[in-house]
């Protein structure tokens, strides 16, 4: 209860707390999962502020890269949560955050997605590096860098072809969640061009209900 207080206040106070950061660093391998995400938390606020770009250093960077080793997913998850809100700095770790999105576990291979999102909207030079994980064989993986792509909405547009291509993905996860970053960043404003549209409504046909569902979603988010 102590720690876990103390990890909260060290985080309500902000960036002022900044000489505390590697204390709380310490605190991502605690044997409780309420003082580990307290103290995330608290990290994530003290680097990032309000809503604001990471402000992480090499320094930073590494004390939280260091727990992305942990053999616990619940540490890995909280190591990846730090390393998105330090923004530009934890560039350097995309690979070490992109080998969990095979994970078996969904909710580290979402919170592994989130952090590459934030780190691709942070520094968009990144972005062509994370669309990488689009082509890769695992269908886990493929399934969180479309939602990382999602996340990271129409800055990533160049990746739209990359994406596009999942709508006919073998795996119907893959092929909703496709669709749901074609939605996300192809507002409105910009659309899609006519194939791409196209492929979209031919998911309405789809075996599977929920990719029939996000395909309609989709493109109601084009407007």
């Amino acid at each position: 209860e102590i720690r876990r207080s103390s990890a909260h206040a060290l985080g309500e106070i902000g960036p002022a707390s900044a000489a505390f950061f590697p204390n709380l660093a310490g605190l991502l391998s605690d044997p409780d999962n309420t003082v580990r995400w307290a103290a995330a938390r608290a990290m994530g606020r003290i680097k990032a502020g309000s809503g604001r770009p990471g402000t992480g250093s090499a320094e930073d960077v590494s004390l939280a890269a260091a727990h992305l080793l942990s053999e616990d997913p619940d540490i890995r998850s909280c190591a990846a949560f730090v390393l998105g809100e330090l923004g530009p700095a934890a560039s350097s770790q995309i690979d070490q955050i992109a080998k969990l999105l095979n994970s078996q576990k969904q909710t580290l291979r979402r919170t592994a997605a989130e952090a590459l999102a934030k780190i691709g909207r942070a520094a968009p030079d990144r972005i062509p590096k994370i669309a990488e994980y689009l082509k890769s064989k695992q269908i886990h993986t493929r399934w969180a860098a479309a939602y990382t792509m999602a996340e990271i909405g129409p800055a990533g547009r160049a990746h739209i072809p990359e994406i596009a291509r999942l709508l006919k993905d073998p795996d119907f996860n893959v092929r909703k969640t496709a669709a749901y970053a074609l939605g996300k960043m192809a507002p409105a404003s910009t659309g899609l061009s006519p194939g791409y549209v196209r492929d979209l409504a031919a998911l309405m046909a789809d075996p599977a209900a929920e990719v029939r569902i996000y395909a309609v979603n989709a493109i109601a988010d084009l407007g």
